[in-house]
């Protein structure tokens, strides 16, 4: 069992290094564009046990708006970055594939806002490795707490680009 997990963690790793590589390699890569890469890259499917991909840039405040505003232009109407407030930097979640149900409720939100997801993304970032995240459990919503409910995973985060979208 572990060497299946570790296979499946590294199938994550090598997917999420050639993503990391399209939007070094192209910073203005479009929605469309990188949603194409990852199902090509993946023949049209994630791997098991994946519920989504995700492309959160680093942004400072003073592109918070430009990053709102290409979210719209590129198809996402209603993009804001949640939760509101002023802050100096930000990981908002630009592109998530499949991007349908709370996937796509994801757009928006601020890795950073949060301190479970904020140190590995900050450890990840210093020690230029990947982290994973504590199990993380979800829930629809606040009132609906039932185990049919309940979402529980991790998050593998790679080193963010220092600099990307800051200036």
């Amino acid at each position: 069992a572990s060497s299946a997990l570790r296979e499946r963690m590294l199938e994550n790793e090598r997917l999420l290094r050639g993503v990391a590589g399209l939007m070094t390699a192209n910073p203005a890569t479009s929605r469309a564009q990188w949603r194409n890469y990852l199902y090509t890259a993946q023949l049209d499917e994630l791997p098991p046990g994946t519920q989504s991909v995700g492309y959160a840039p680093l942004t400072a405040q003073p592109q918070v708006e430009p990053v709102i505003a290409a979210a719209r232009a590129d198809g996402l109407t209603d993009y804001w970055i949640r939760p509101a407030g002023l802050r100096s930097l930000y990981a908002p979640i630009l592109y998530v594939e499949p991007l349908a149900g709370r996937n796509a409720r994801a757009a928006g939100f601020d890795l950073l806002s949060d301190p479970s997801r904020r140190a590995p993304l900050e450890a990840a970032r210093d020690s230029g490795e990947r982290r994973l995240t504590r199990g993380q459990c979800s829930t629809r919503s606040r009132a609906v707490r039932s185990a049919s409910h309940v979402r529980c995973g991790c998050r593998l985060s790679p080193p963010p680009k220092i600099g990307t979208n800051t200036s």
